[in-house]
C-alpha cells in the first residue's frame, strides 16, 4: 500500500551528539525540508536552548512536571 503523509515527528535527534552549531545547521536542514515539502513537523527535544527560537519554530509547546502532575502551555 502507499500511503502519503505531510508529517514528520523528529523525537530527540539533537539531544545528544551535536554541538549548539550542530543543533543550528540541523534545524535549518530540517527547516528548508519541512518549507519545501509542505510538512508538518513536530521536534521533540529536552534542549532548552532551542524551545523559544522563532528563527526554527512557529509554535513551541512547553511540558513541566509539577509534584507528579504535567502542565502543557504553548510559547
Amino acid at each position: 500500500n502507499n500511503i502519503t503523509s505531510n508529517l514528520l515527528i523528529i523525537d530527540e535527534l539533537i539531544d545528544k551528539g551535536l554541538c549548539t552549531s550542530g543543533v543550528e545547521h540541523t534545524l535549518d536542514i530540517v527547516k528548508r525540508e519541512t518549507t519545501e515539502k509542505n510538512l508538518s513537523t513536530f521536534v521533540i527535544s529536552h534542549r532548552t536552548e532551542i524551545g523559544s527560537n522563532e528563527d526554527f519554530f512557529d509554535k513551541t509547546i512547553c511540558m513541566e512536571k509539577t509534584n507528579h502532575i504535567s502542565n502543557m502551555r504553548v510559547i
